[in-house]
C-alpha cells in the first residue's frame, strides 16, 4: 500500500537506485550463481545481470506506470495506472540473478511490491539479489518491504505463496509443472513456456554470420536461456557450407552410435537430465562415453525427423543442436513448424536470409510470438541485439496457454482504469402513435369486460 501511493517520480528514482546497485553487483551475482547452481558461464551471467540492471531500466524508465496516463478531451477519456498489487516472483535455477534484478525492477516501477520464491537450488545468490534490490529502494527514501525474498527453496512454500489472499498477480519462470500450478492458482499470471528454438538458413542467407550466431546462442551460459537456438534447418543448397561454418566454430557433429549415447544420457527417461542443464558441450560428450577435440563447444546431432523417437529434437538447456536439411524455404518452414509443435508453440524462431520474401513467409505462418531476423535468438529474443522490449520474461501467446505474447514488462502490472464522459446525453425513446388495428383491438377488450 505504501508503495502503490508513490508518485511517479519517487517510483523512478527507486528504479534508478536499483539499476545502479544491481550493475555494481553484477559480477558478484554471476559468480554466486555459477558457484552455488554448479552451471553456467560466469561471464554470460554477467551480461544477463548488466542487461536486466541497465537495459530493462532504461526501458522502463521510459513508461508511464502512474498516475494519468492519457487524456483525450475529445473523446472525453482519461486513464490512469493502478498498480496490481503484491507481486509473486518464481526464480529459476538457470537465472536466479538477472531474473530476480528484472522482476524487482518492473514490479516497482509499477508501483508494486514484490515477493520472490527462488529456486531450491539457489536460494542463496537470489535472496543476496534481493537484498541488493530492497538495500537501493531503502537508501533512495523507499519503503521497506519492497522487494522481499522467501527464505527456503521449497515446493510447498512457492504454491502457497501464489495462492496467498495478498497475492495479486504471478510472474512465472520456471519449469512447466510451476508454470501450471501459477495458472490454476485463481490469480492472474504471466507465464513463460518452453523455447525449443529452430534456426533456418536459408539459401540467401550470409552463412558464416548464420552459424556464428546461432553457436553465440546456444553456448550462451551454456544453452539455459528458454530462448537459445536448439537446432539447425540448413537449406539444400547451402547445407554442406553450413556444416563447414559449425566445424570451424568448434561444432562437433556426432556419428549414429553417439548421437545414441548423447540421447540416452540427456534423456534417460524421456526427461531431459537435470544434471545436464549448464554443462559444457565437452562436459556432456564426457558422460556419454563420446570422445571430442578440446575445442568442441558445441555438439551436433543430424536427425531424421521430430518427436520423442528423437529425444534430441526436443528443448535441450545445453549446447547441443539438432541438425536438418530442407529443400526450399517451404519444406524449412514444415520443419520449424514440426519442432515448435514438439515444444516452444508460441515462442520464438531464428531465419537468416536476405530474401525479404521468404522472411514475410515466415513471418506469415509461424505459431510464435517472435520471428527473429540475422541475429542470436538467445539474445535477441530478449532485446540484447534487436528492439523488441528488453524482458527476461517472455509471453508464447495464446499459442502456449498464455494470455499474452509479449515481452513482459512494468506496463503489465498496472490496471488502466479509464473515466469516460457522457457522449451526448440519453437518447430519447421514439414515439410512436398506435395504429388502427391497435385501437379496435383495446377497445373491444375494453367492451368484452363490460359485458357489452
Amino acid at each position: 500500500d505504501v508503495l502503490r501511493r508513490k508518485s511517479p517520480e519517487e517510483l523512478d528514482r527507486y528504479v534508478r537506485a536499483i539499476s545502479e546497485e544491481a550493475l555494481a553487483a553484477a559480477r558478484e551475482l554471476a559468480e554466486a550463481a555459477v558457484r552455488e547452481s554448479g552451471f553456467g558461464v560466469v561471464e554470460d551471467k554477467i551480461l544477463k545481470n548488466s542487461f536486466a540492471a541497465r537495459d530493462v531500466a532504461e526501458s522502463v524508465l521510459k513508461q508511464c506506470t502512474a498516475g494519468v496516463l492519457a487524456r483525450d478531451p475529445e473523446r472525453g477519456i482519461v486513464e490512469y495506472a493502478v498498480p496490481m498489487g503484491v507481486v509473486a516472483a518464481i526464480i529459476p535455477c538457470t537465472n536466479p540473478t538477472s531474473t530476480a534484478v528484472f522482476k524487482a525492477l518492473i514490479s516497482v516501477k509499477a508501483g508494486c511490491a514484490v515477493v520472490m520464491s527462488p529456486h531450491p537450488r539457489t536460494v542463496a545468490c537470489t535472496r543476496r539479489a534481493a537484498e541488493i534490490c530492497q538495500g537501493a529502494v531503502e537508501k533512495a527514501g523507499g519503503p521497506a518491504g519492497a522487494v522481499s525474498c522467501l527464505s527456503g527453496g521449497l515446493l510447498a512454500a512457492t504454491r502457497e505463496l501464489m495462492g496467498h489472499e495478498l497475492t495479486d498477480v504471478i510472474l512465472a519462470t520456471g519449469g512447466m509443472g510451476l508454470v501450471r500450478a501459477a495458472y490454476s492458482s485463481g490469480k492472474p499470471a504471466f507465464g513463460v513456456g518452453p523455447g525449443n528454438v529452430p534456426v533456418y538458413v536459408d539459401r540467401s542467407a550470409d552463412v558464416e554470420n548464420a552459424v556464428k550466431q546461432a553457436f553465440r546462442g546456444t553456448t550462451f551460459d551454456n544453452g539455459v536461456v528458454c530462448s537459445c537456438e536448439q537446432s539447425i534447418i540448413a537449406d539444400t543448397p547451402v547445407a554442406e557450407r553450413v556444416r563447414e561454418e559449425c566445424a570451424k566454430n568448434g561444432g562437433y557433429f556426432l556419428g549414429p552410435e553417439e548421437t545414441t549415447r548423447v540421447s540416452a544420457f540427456l534423456f534417460p527417461t524421456g526427461e531431459f537430465e537435470g544434471a545436464a542443464v549448464g554443462q559444457s558441450a565437452r562436459w556432456i560428450a564426457e558422460k556419454s562415453g563420446v570422445f571430442v577435440p578440446e575445442t568442441t563447444t558445441v555438439l551436433l546431432a543430424e536427425l531424421p525427423g521430430v518427436g520423442p523417437v528423437h529425444p534430441l529434437s526436443a528443448e535441450k538447456l545445453c549446447p547441443v543442436l539438432a541438425f536438418y536439411t530442407a529443400d526450399g524455404w517451404r519444406a524449412g518452414c514444415e520443419r520449424c513448424i514440426e519442432l515448435i509443435n514438439f515444444g516452444g508453440l508460441g515462442h520464438t524462431i531464428s531465419l537468416h536470409a536476405r530474401n525479404a520474401e521468404v522472411v514475410e513467409a515466415f513471418a506469415r505462418e509461424k505459431p510464435v510470438c517472435r520471428v527473429l531476423v540475422n541475429t542470436c535468438a538467445a539474445l535477441g529474443a530478449v532485446g540484447l541485439t534487436t528492439n523488441l522490449e528488453p524482458s527476461l520474461t517472455l509471453g508464447p501467446g495464446a499459442w502456449g496457454g498464455s494470455a499474452t505474447g509479449d515481452n513482459v514488462t512494468a506496463r503489465h502490472l498496472v490496471n488502466v482504469k479509464r473515466l469516460a464522459y457522457d457522449r451526448e446525453g440519453l437518447p430519447a425513446r421514439a414515439k410512436r402513435e398506435p395504429t388502427d388495428e391497435e385501437i379496435a383491438l383495446v377497445v373491444r377488450r375494453v367492451l368484452d369486460e363490460l359485458g357489452l
